[in-house]
């Protein structure tokens, strides 16, 4: 089932294309690679795709909704920005509490899902720890379980391993692929590790805001790297 649609999407920045006429379609339950050097449009398409910005020129369907709609999209989505957004003065719990609230849960399911999720990213110890406590690791942990609150359909994470250590990422990316394998949740990611694109079903490849590459992980290696 394809159940985001991007068509003929083009932004601009004055006289300068950040993307230009790109054209996708993004399958349930499957992991989406969105690669490409610096500048190369990669956040600007993620905003479009989480509905942070409106593109210029062509539309975004998620269940068939649109930019109009972005309400009803946004509890079908879960987004990992590329820079930390938690509350560093608050704790963990607080931090999830708050986004439970926003989103209209009671208090008592609120603090049933964080210790879930706590369970699930193995953070119990560190509920009642400040972000700024917490190590880099840890902080992604908490950003993603936080994506995942409110059950989304789709996971959007932009460089959801930037700076993190091998170990960190092994460990991050044994979550990710466990919600895909077991939950069937479809994640769309940036990423320059290619550990991580190698783990994707499909890769788009991005340059100077226009499509050079799509298809699956193996023809992107292979096309560019000159390996399978």
């Amino acid at each position: 089932m394809r159940f985001i649609s991007v068509k003929n999407i083009t932004k601009r920045y004055g006289n300068v294309f950040a993307l230009e006429n790109i054209n996708f379609e993004v399958k349930e339950g499957e992991i989406f690679g969105i690669v490409g050097p610096n500048g190369a449009g990669k956040s600007t398409l993620i905003k479009i795709l989480t509905m942070a910005i409106k593109p210029d020129e062509g539309e975004v369907l998620i269940y068939g909704s649109d930019f109009k709609n972005r309400k009803k999209v946004a509890k079908k989505l879960g987004i990992v920005f590329q820079e930390t957004t938690l509350d560093v003065i608050l704790t963990v719990r607080e931090n999830l509490f708050f986004h439970a609230i926003l989103f209209g849960f009671s208090s008592s399911i609120s603090k049933n899902l964080i210790k879930n999720l706590a369970s699930f990213f193995n953070f119990e110890n560190y509920l009642n720890m400040k972000i700024s406590e917490l190590s880099g690791g840890t902080r992604r942990k908490v950003e993603i379980a936080r994506a995942l609150l409110h059950s989304p359909k789709v996971l959007v994470m932009d460089e959801p391993t930037l700076g993190l250590d091998i170990e960190s990422r092994n460990q991050l990316w044994s979550y990710i692929k466990e919600l895909n394998k077991k939950n069937g949740m479809t994640i769309i990611l940036t990423s320059h590790y290619l550990e991580e694109i190698s783990l994707c079903d499909r890769v788009l490849v991005l340059d100077s805001g226009k499509m050079r590459f799509l298809g699956s992980s193996k023809e992107f290696i292979k096309n560019f790297y000159g390996k399978v």
